[in-house]
């Protein structure tokens, strides 16, 4: 089956595999940033809550793209649709 402009994933792969680790890398800067300028428990304690915060901020946009989102999936229907025409068409 060829590729078509359609079966791509979107977005380049090299932006989608960076994501966590440049995630992962600002979250230990902002925990040694806080840290020094506060008491170590109470620094990780703030740096949690602020990621908790982030987390919760961003599963609440990802719900609202997926309530707006078309979970039908039309290209396997038509593909399906087709083969079922190209088997009987054969009979």
């Amino acid at each position: 089956m060829p590729m078509t402009p359609d079966s791509r994933p979107s977005g380049p792969p090299h932006r989608r595999s960076r994501a966590l680790p440049v995630a992962s890398v600002l979250a230990v800067a902002m925990l040694l940033n806080v840290v020094t300028s506060v008491d170590g428990v109470a620094g990780t304690l703030i740096v949690a809550v602020l990621l908790f915060i982030g987390a919760a901020v961003l599963a609440l946009v990802g719900k609202k793209a997926l309530a707006h989102a078309d979970p039908t999936p039309k290209r396997a229907i038509s593909e399906a649709q087709q083969t079922i025409a190209t088997i009987k068409g054969q009979s």
